[in-house]
């Protein structure tokens, strides 16, 4: 048994606080002082209540160095029992230098009760130390889901500058505390980081208490509960394996997100505390850009899964109609002109209409059209579905992707636009470029006959105050545009049917993937071109990052969609180890038939 003659505080120390001035008062040698006491931070949750953001309790060693008469001798001693490096040294001896010597110094941090043990039963040694309990964030599954619930880290200058502006949040930090970095713990960084409390001490010129004068407690942080399910984004991130590619699942029914996977991703305990230079360089410097969350910044042309927009667009202008017949002979020719544009399918189809254009993912046909509709109508189609257009979603790391327009390429390239250029966005090719958060919303709308869910990823958050769980209000996130007011359902419908060919019938770009299921899928794929190759080529002998990116759009069931996807595989077009029909099936059998 122990007994503890060590100075043992838990949620508070002396440090200078922001704002510390004005408590400050002109007596140096008995003066009012704030220990500050920290919150708790709130924890954050999968959608079946499974932890994935939790605190873990670390101890850590400090002085006060008004106290110390020898540090050297101090540091000789202890360093017997707790390992400090000369830098670690360094950097205590410099913090003595420069901070009052009532401030607290930190001589080692991030300890667990065995290594605090050890100085504990050489106690007789140490009367000097202050030994405190704090929380240090923990991530139980490390890189799973890494983009999207982010990270907290050591508060810097530029965060302090950002939170200025609220001087109510801005006095809740010290200039020592962590704040949310990306993702989820920066966008709900107000709920998730608690209220700070303070004691009020009246310190001598050595910064020992003489006297308590006032304390308010602090406020824990409120627990948020989310609407991803961790054991689909397992099953996801497994299946994506080593390669570039994102994920995006979500419930068309009323906007949740179930996953957001990123690949690849880091490991988000390596940056909670001091990173080594080996680990920050593995991160940063890593030249599959780890950091990056393609499915929110990501650009891609979108190919082929935009022809269900264009083709919704043309049916409800009137241009075509169910039974239009447009003739593909694997060939369409800029009319006024010689220049040729070649189909995927060399050999063409013949006559075709809307459907089998769909089903069959005819350029030839969506080249017409395209021509047809201009690129004046076709960007307004497109900024409709909410490309080129910042997505609302609960994480502040996003792109809005280019819908190119005849403004845009004369101001950005200084050149006019050409008819060419047109043909190319009709088949999501050219300058248009989106993410795939875009492609998995506007498929959504696509879904709801024009009615747009707002995309959620928080469910719930525990209020430890209140002492209850608050579940937010999503029965206001739907709006229509004005611009699908006068869609009727059977034009809807008729998109829909040629999606449901894609999968479901044999001609079908995606029939091979989805044979003999349980249940009824609607989709649209993608092979989005990333190099131009004139001359004949070997597949297999193309550079890696110059071959084509796969894309697919997806739901089901086909009759009462419950489960929506996104998905592009990079540079997996020529014969990439990843089967992007797999990937998608495995998925919505996880979600229909577990």
């Amino acid at each position: 048994m122990f007994i503890f003659n060590i100075i043992l505080i838990s949620n508070i120390y002396i440090i200078q606080i922001i704002n510390f001035k004005n408590y400050n008062t002109k007596s140096y040698k008995n003066c009012t002082k704030l220990i500050p006491i920290y919150p708790i931070r709130g924890c954050i949750f999968d959608c079946n209540g499974i932890p994935i953001a939790i605190n873990n309790i670390k101890y850590k060693i400090e002085i006060i160095s008004g106290n110390i008469k020898d540090i050297d001798n101090l540091l000789f001693n202890l360093s017997k029992f707790i390992y400090l490096n000369k830098y670690e040294i360094l950097d205590i001896k410099k913090n003595i230098k420069k901070n009052p010597p009532y401030i607290p110094i930190t001589i080692k941090d991030n300890l667990d009760i065995n290594n605090i043990s050890k100085v504990l039963v050489n106690k007789f040694k140490f009367k000097n130390l202050i030994i405190r309990k704090y929380y240090i964030r923990y991530y139980p599954y490390r890189d799973l889901l890494s983009h999207l619930i982010g990270y907290v880290s050591k508060i810097s200058k530029n965060d302090l500058d950002n939170i200025k502006n609220n001087s109510k949040f801005y006095n809740n930090y010290t200039i020592y505390d962590n704040i949310g970095k990306i993702g989820i713990e920066k966008y709900y960084e107000k709920l998730l980081r608690g209220k700070l409390g303070f004691l009020e001490v009246k310190v001598n010129n050595k910064g020992k208490i003489i006297k308590i004068k006032n304390k308010i407690n602090s406020e824990h942080g409120k627990d948020i509960y989310l609407s991803i399910d961790i054991k689909l984004s397992k099953l996801i991130k497994k299946l994506l394996s080593n390669s570039k590619s994102s994920v995006i699942v979500t419930d068309p029914r009323n906007g949740n997100i179930l996953s957001l996977i990123s690949n690849p991703s880091f490991n988000l305990n390596k940056l909670v505390s001091k990173i080594s230079i080996k680990n920050y360089k593995k991160i940063f410097s890593n030249k599959n850009f780890p950091m990056f969350n393609r499915a929110t910044q990501g650009f891609y042309p979108p190919a082929s899964t935009i022809k269900p927009y264009i083709a919704l667009y043309a049916l409800n202008s009137k241009l075509i109609n169910e039974n239009s017949l447009i003739f593909d002979p694997g060939w369409w020719k800029l009319p006024k002109s010689n220049k040729l544009y070649m189909d995927w399918k060399k050999e063409g189809r013949g006559w075709i209409n809307i459907i089998k254009a769909i089903e069959e993912s005819s350029d030839i046909f969506f080249y017409e059209i395209a021509y047809r509709i201009g690129i004046n109508e076709l960007s307004k189609c497109m900024f409709n579905f909410e490309y080129g257009k910042n997505v609302e979603i609960d994480i502040l790391e996003k792109s809005k992707g280019l819908v190119p327009t005849k403004n845009w390429k004369l101001n950005k390239l200084k050149l006019p636009w050409y008819d060419g250029d047109t043909i190319s966005v009709g088949i999501g090719q050219g300058y248009l470029s989106v993410t795939p958060l875009q492609m998995v919303n506007s498929l959504n709308i696509l879904i709801n006959n024009g009615i747009k869910k707002k995309l959620s990823i928080i469910e719930s958050f525990y209020d430890y105050k209140k002492e209850f769980k608050i579940y937010l209000n999503k029965e206001n996130n739907s709006n229509k545009s004005e611009y699908f007011n006068n869609i009727s359902i059977n034009t809807w419908n008729i998109v829909k049917k040629g999606m449901y060919g894609v999968v479901n019938n044999s001609n079908g770009t995606a029939f091979n993937y989805f044979k003999n299921l349980k249940y009824k899928i609607a989709a649209k794929t993608g092979t989005a071109q990333v190099f131009s190759f004139k001359n004949n080529y070997i597949k297999n002998n193309i550079s890696t990052n110059l071959r084509n990116h796969k894309l697919m759009i997806a739901y089901a069931p086909f009759d009462n969609p419950k489960i929506s996807i996104a998905i592009v595989l990079e540079n997996e077009g020529f014969g990439g180890n990843n089967n992007i029909g797999y990937i998608v099936k495995k998925i919505f059998d996880y979600y229909l038939l577990n």
